[in-house]
């Protein structure tokens, strides 16, 4: 019988392959989704049919707050009130078999901050299609949605001026046919937009001939460069037949690097009177809406003199209007001596200079004016004030390209920038004692110790404990408690030189470092605030007096990160047993 198998063995191997080969696919699947699930940017969460939370993804912990081990099995209450209906009355379409998508909503996060979302769903099913829970995939478009409504606002004021402008505005999509067609084309022409738009060619607009000589100067570098036409003569052909003489600006209109039309402006050159007159007006209301802005701005002209200083930028400097318009010294509301500001040398068109004045203040191109610059800048006393101020500056083309003059627009950060200041100091300070918190004292550990090691100097650390500050709490509360720990930062703090760094290492820990300290100078440091550290007391609510005592131990001229906190901690804790 040496060498038989057991009969059917060869049979049940090959049945069962088919099946591990399955469960091995199956497995591999769901090691590619989980993946896919880690890695996925947009957040993601499962839920079951109950609305419990089956599995979510860190890029839903990073934008939401809740993360993945609180929140399984849990229900997660970001629904505000206002969008509650419309979810169930969504969950119940996913549920019923359809796929939501792009599905505009809200959501809160943990912290309560409310975010714009657009949300994209679908139900899971078991293999006989029985719904098991559903997917919800949430893209944050808050960033879009303040940009899509400040875009309505101002493409309704635009397609006010548009449709009120004295000037015939046509727009042309790639392959002529005429997309807009304003008020002023009409009474132009002669025809009323719904006669036009998406009707006629914009061939049968123009005398036979012209059109095809506006593409070629479009096209050309003679009227203002490619795709650019700047005073251009030619003639459009009325609704009754008749030519009429215009000049013309226009351009192509791209999205995306992509050709999408062109549009054009058309002067009629026998109403020359009433253009000018409504050109007058529309400078008046542009001067009128720079001057009323509430960001300072002036505008220099090609000679550096101030042609325009608005009522904001007198109120920053405190120098009027009066003083500076006609004036080429535009520098001495802002500097004690005379220098270029960002203006002058935008005119100058000199960038070694521009980089030399302003590149260690935040300098950069202005990414969405061609030629443009930005950059920051701290000025003592403007206006009685110290100020952090926000400038930018970009050149004034005139019709023919040629470079008129330049505007700046300034912006004060100072309230901003003192608040970012703030919150950087609180940021590595502990909340309850004021002295510095674990995490700033690891990263300047890290940076003494490294300096130690290089320029071969002394270190020294101590490490302090309160002695049974459980027992403190317990029995005098926890008000009593944070009392002894503030109590502990002060003595600490007055026992130290300006160059040590004390910190709270932990509930009950404090810890120094002492960078250029030796061991004798490591000793009068210790002797000091044992001295001071004996028989510490502090009154609770009822005027009881807490008596507590605190252990410290120290360890110097070690470079090395681990071990000076290990011998430091080891020497506190020999201390603590000898009490």
């Amino acid at each position: 019988m040496t060498g038989t198998k057991p009969a059917g063995t060869d049979d049940e191997v090959e049945q069962a392959l088919p099946f591990l080969e399955v469960q091995r696919r199956v497995l591999h699947l769901e090691e590619q989704f989980n993946s896919f699930l880690k890695t996925c940017p947009i957040p993601i969460v499962i839920y079951d049919l109950q609305g419990l939370v089956q599995n979510l993804n860190p890029a839903f912990e990073h934008l939401f707050g809740w993360n993945l081990e609180d929140q399984i099995g849990e229900k997660i209450d970001f629904v505000p009130h206002a969008e509650r209906s419309s979810t169930i009355a969504g969950i119940e379409k996913v549920l019923a078999g359809e796929v939501l998508t792009n599905f505009e909503t809200r959501r809160l996060t943990r912290s309560g901050e409310l975010l714009d979302v657009s949300l994209t769903s679908f139900r899971l099913t078991d293999e006989a299609g029985n719904p098991t829970g559903i997917i919800v995939i949430l893209r944050d478009v808050t960033a879009h949605k303040v940009l899509e409504r400040e875009l309505r606002r101002r493409l309704a004021f635009e397609e006010s001026l548009v449709e009120n402008s004295m000037d015939g505005i046509i727009a042309v999509d790639p392959q002529g046919g005429v997309m807009l067609f304003n008020q002023g084309a009409g009474r132009i022409m002669g025809y009323k937009p719904e006669e036009v738009i998406g009707k006629i060619h914009v061939t049968e607009l123009y005398p036979p001939g012209k059109a095809q000589e506006v593409k070629k100067a479009l096209l050309s570098n003679r009227f203002g460069g490619p795709g650019k036409l700047t005073d251009y003569r030619t003639e459009l052909l009325t609704k009754n037949g008749e030519t009429v003489s215009m000049r013309l600006s226009g351009s192509l209109l791209h999205e995306g690097g992509q050709e999408i039309g062109s549009v054009g402006f058309f002067h009629d050159l026998t109403n020359q009177k009433l253009m000018e007159e409504a050109l007058q007006r529309e400078k008046a209301i542009t001067e009128e809406l720079v001057d009323g802005s509430p960001i300072p701005t002036f505008v220099l002209d090609r000679d550096h003199r101030v042609v325009f200083w608005n009522r904001a930028v007198v109120e920053l400097t405190g120098v009027s209007r009066l003083e500076m318009v006609g004036s080429k010294e535009v520098w001495k509301p802002f500097y004690p001596q005379e220098r270029q500001v960002l203006a002058n040398l935008i005119l100058a068109q000199d960038l070694t200079l521009l980089s030399s004045l302003y590149g260690g203040k935040k300098l950069r191109a202005y990414p969405l004016l061609k030629g443009a610059f930005e950059a920051e800048d701290f000025f003592e006393s403007l206006a009685g004030k110290n100020r952090y101020l926000h400038f930018m500056s970009a050149p004034i083309f005139d019709r023919n390209g040629e470079l008129w003059g330049a505007i700046e627009s300034i912006q004060d950060l100072t309230e901003h920038k003192a608040l970012e200041a703030r919150l950087s100091e609180l940021a590595t300070l502990d909340g309850l004692t004021g002295v510095f918190n674990r995490q700033y004292f690891e990263k300047r550990l890290e940076e003494e110790v490294s300096k130690a090691r290089r320029y071969r100097d002394h270190l020294g650390m101590i490490l302090l404990d309160i002695d049974h500050f459980k027992e403190i709490n317990d029995h005098y509360g926890h008000l009593v408690g944070d009392q002894v720990l503030k109590k502990t930062a002060e003595i600490i703090k007055s026992c130290l030189r300006t160059t040590d760094i004390v910190a709270r290492f932990g509930g009950d820990e404090f810890v120094v470092i002492l960078p250029r300290t030796d061991a004798a100078q490591m000793a009068s440091v210790r002797e000091r605030l044992e001295v001071m550290m004996k028989h510490l007391t502090v009154l609770d609510q009822e005027h009881r007096v807490c008596t507590y005592t605190v252990s410290l131990g120290d360890h110097t001229d070690d470079r090395d990160y681990n071990q000076i906190l290990r011998k430091s901690d080891a020497a506190m804790y020999r201390r603590k047993q000898g009490r």
